[in-house]
């Protein structure tokens, strides 16, 4: 176009822009295309005297095809002023760098992700010859066994500890020495190969157990004999007592017998004195006795009814002896007897035991007879037919009572005494629950450790949280931190104070970073020395000054770690020397780490004495470096909040900020005594963040917010939803296909990534987005509810906000069920 001419193209309106609405994904800002260009210059040339006769359209005429080619560079031209407009923009650029770039100009720095934490439990060698302590020191390598698809991940443990093989695992007292009380319900018996079963009778009997002045004693019939083959011991539920002496005194020691015999006194079962003849009375009454006797013995007689006269279970002629009514060869002197009868009862020592033939009652025959060493039995008169007479006693051996109160609480009673445990130590407890094998583990830091004769009390800082069975539980106390990533030591090369902003890259990726409260809520491992002394790292240069040995790094969309020193003004420059620049730093970080309990199992750095490691508990609190749309989310948020913490939409953007957190909703919540702000929090993968995370975060908003402001930080509660829907599919749909994206789309809008707290879902939000489907022509919703429940009438699902509940409860997330069958897509005809 020629100066002066003025330009026609305005009528056809080819400048003018196009308008942008606020909110847009993309901003519209070409001004034509390919096709709009070539028919406006076309327009264009026609208008002009000297070019209307161009009438020719066919592409391959050279001026046609001029046109074409200008259209062509105009298009491209424009595509590309469109792409660098939306890249000037936070929230329509789409590379990598433009985020990081804009999100630097306000003084964001992307969240650099953060390396994953765990305990690991040392196993030292016990065989002998092994030192019975070992100092372990930081930088221990311990490496991971991956499964399928998996790459193994390192970690190293970042604290020095004293080992010892004493402290590999220790049991918690599973038994208990336990002296019997005689009136005893169960006692326990060492070894399975007792001979004792149902109806047997036992003595329980107390100090002391020379002569039979014991106060404390019992005799007991077994009810039920319970062999325990895990603890090789007898279990002997008895019965209700037989007899008893004074069984309400708790003897200091007991002793338990098995009474193999059980007899009856001389005489038990003679006839009945009325049923014999008189002349056998007679006769027996005067066999050899004085007429004085004589006379005494009928009128004794006389009245005696069905006991004989001199019917009596003292033997004649003794005092403390019993005539048995047979032979016992197995019954020898020494041994327990107790003679009993009704509530009379007897408990002493056989002094002696003979064989003696008796001829009394009508009745003749050989039997034994016991002489008791001390005992009254004239209470035994009038009782010979109901006295029992037990003896031939066998010592058993009283075994430990086996301890089956479940462990809890902060206290545990150690099976072995341990000394050396100081207290602040970290001890995992291991172990599982009472009827069930899953294994727990949890980690608790001792208060104190009170060495007894063969057993150790142990005190924890806080109570256990799970409910342990006694039989699996070990303390584990050879236990340090650990984080993930590997330490590298390396030369950057040598300073030049000729040059202003000296940079150098790290040659190993990615950096490491370890969870900590400070701001973003993570900590570099990376040390920088210059000459073997350390320099400090600033976040911006322009804020050190020119004799400050500061440096800055910066981490570019690739990963690459770049370290940037100053130019006299704006922090030190390096002086000038040979490899003088030296990086100590440890790579490896994100969700990665986050290894299962156990995961753990290769030691590749042996110190003498160390057999394996694992880590009984999960390692958590990694956390991936921040993608791109998270970049473009959080940057304003920390303008906004300044790096401090005041209102709700602070305590929210600061969270959404800080490494390990995804997502987070802040609310007010009387908890009976006050205003709390409950801020309710997310971690990656949709789980609730690491007890680590959640305590950072607390502490670092802590130091960032007003004292007097009363806040709790909780981990979401996981709430799941499932659906069905009937559709109808566009005529030339496959109803596979339509349905596989429809699944896609419901999975994609309520899934964790497009959730946030107390959220609800209603049917038409469901609705909407299977209708936004290609091939959808119609959709019925026939069912919305809870995961296992019934779906409720209002057509919402309400996800609960933060609330007071008996205690402070986090808001739930509501997300659809991950199960294959929570989606439930039917076709159905219009």
């Amino acid at each position: 176009m020629s100066p002066g001419v003025p330009c026609d193209c305005c009528e056809s309106g080819a400048h003018a822009v196009a308008a942008n609405p606020p909110g847009l994904p993309a901003i519209r800002y070409r001004a034509g295309e390919h096709g709009t260009f070539l028919q406006r210059m076309r327009e264009a040339a026609a208008r002009r005297g000297e070019l209307r006769s161009l009438d020719v359209r066919a592409p391959g005429d050279w001026s046609a095809a001029l046109l074409d080619a200008w259209a062509t560079s105009l298009d491209v031209l424009t595509f590309y002023q469109e792409r660098i407009a939306n890249e000037g923009y936070l929230r329509t650029a789409t590379e990598e760098r433009s985020v990081l770039d804009l999100a630097r100009t306000i003084g964001y720095e992307p969240r650099p992700g953060a390396a994953a934490a765990t305990l690991v439990a040392f196993e030292m060698e016990t065989t002998p010859g092994a030192p019975d302590r070992v100092t372990l020191e930081a930088g221990l390598k311990i490496q991971s066994t991956p499964g399928p698809g998996e790459k193994a991940q390192l970690f190293e443990t970042v604290e020095e500890i004293e080992a010892r093989p004493a402290w590999n695992a220790i049991p918690v007292r599973t038994s208990q020495a336990i002296v019997p009380s005689p009136d005893a319900e169960t006692i326990y018996l060492a070894g399975l190969g007792v001979d004792v079963k149902a109806g047997d009778v036992l003595l329980i009997v107390g100090e002391p157990f020379e002569d039979s002045s014991s106060t404390a004693w019992n005799l007991h019939r077994v009810a039920r004999v319970i062999p325990d083959q895990e603890r090789a011991i007898t279990k002997v539920e008895l019965g209700a007592s037989i007899v008893a002496g004074n069984s309400s005194v708790a003897p200091a020691a007991a002793r338990v017998f098995a009474l193999r015999v059980r007899a009856a006194p001389f005489g038990a079962a003679a006839p009945s004195y009325e049923t014999i003849l008189d002349s056998f009375k007679e006769a027996i009454a005067n066999a050899g006795k004085a007429p004085a006797e004589i006379l005494a013995f009928e009128n004794k007689g006389a009245s005696s009814g069905d006991k004989w006269p001199t019917f009596a279970v003292v033997a004649p002629g003794t005092t403390r002896s019993v005539d048995l009514n047979a032979l016992y060869p197995s019954v020898g002197p020494g041994g327990w007897v107790v003679v009993a009868a009704g509530t009379a009862a007897v408990l002493s020592t056989a002094e002696s035991v003979e064989e003696i033939a008796r001829s009394d009652y009508g009745i003749a025959a050989r039997v034994t007879r016991l002489a008791l060493a001390d005992g009254d039995l004239d209470p035994f008169d009038d009782l010979v037919r109901t006295t029992s007479v037990y003896a031939q006693s066998e010592e058993l051996t009283i075994a430990a009572t086996p301890v089956t109160d479940a462990v809890e609480g902060d206290t545990l009673t150690l099976a072995a005494r341990v000394e050396g445990i100081e207290p602040g130590r970290t001890v995992v407890v291991t172990g599982t629950a009472p009827g069930d094998d899953s294994p727990l583990a949890e980690a608790r830091a001792v208060k104190t450790v009170t060495p007894g004769a063969s057993e150790s009390v142990l005190v924890l800082t806080a109570a256990l949280a799970n409910t342990y069975d006694p039989a699996t539980v070990r303390v584990r106390a050879n236990v340090a931190r650990a984080t993930h990533g590997e330490t590298k030591r390396e030369l950057l090369g040598g300073g030049d104070a000729s040059k202003t902003f000296q940079t150098f890259e790290l040659r190993g990726s990615p950096l490491t970073y370890l969870a900590s409260a400070e701001s973003g809520g993570a900590t570099s491992t990376l040390e920088v020395r210059v000459d073997d002394i350390a320099w400090e790292e600033r976040p911006f240069l322009n804020e050190a000054g020119p004799d400050d040995r500061a440096y800055q790094v910066r981490i570019d969309a690739e990963g690459t770690v770049r370290i940037r020193f100053g130019d006299g003004e704006f922090g030190a420059r390096l002086p000038t020397r040979r490899q003088n620049v030296a990086a100590t730093y440890r790579t490896g970080l994100g969700t990665s780490g986050n290894l299962a309990a156990g995961s753990l199992d290769t030691p590749l750095t042996r110190p003498l004495g160390l057999k394996a490691a694992t880590n009984p508990l999960p390692a958590t609190g990694g956390a991936d470096p921040e993608k791109r749309d998270e970049t473009r989310r959080n940057a304003p948020l920390a303008v906004l909040a300044l790096d401090r913490v005041v209102s709700l939409l602070d305590f929210e953007g600061y969270a959404r900020a800080f490494t390990g957190i995804t997502k987070a909703g802040a609310a007010w919540v009387w908890d009976g005594h006050a205003q709390t702000v409950v801020l309710t929090v997310s971690g990656t993968g949709g789980e609730p963040p690491a007890e680590v995370v959640r305590t950072n975060l607390a502490s670092s908003i802590r130091d960032r917010s007003d004292l007097r402001l009363p806040f709790v930080v909780l981990g979401h509660e996981p709430r799941t939803f499932e659906l069905r829907a009937a559709i109808v599919v566009e005529a030339g749909h496959r109803f596979e296909d339509v349905r596989a994206r429809v699944e896609a789309a419901l999975r994609s809008a309520y899934g964790f990534d497009a959730r946030d707290p107390a959220r609800p879902v209603t049917e038409s939000g469901v609705v909407a987005v299977v209708q936004r489907e290609p091939g959808v022509v119609g959709v019925r919703l026939e069912r919305l509810a809870f995961t296992g429940q019934d779906a409720p009438p209002t057509g919402v699902l309400g996800a609960s906000p933060a609330r007071f509940d008996g205690g402070l409860r986090a808001a739930e997330l509501l997300t659809i069920d991950p199960a294959a069958t929570a989606i439930q897509v039917t076709e159905v005809t219009a």
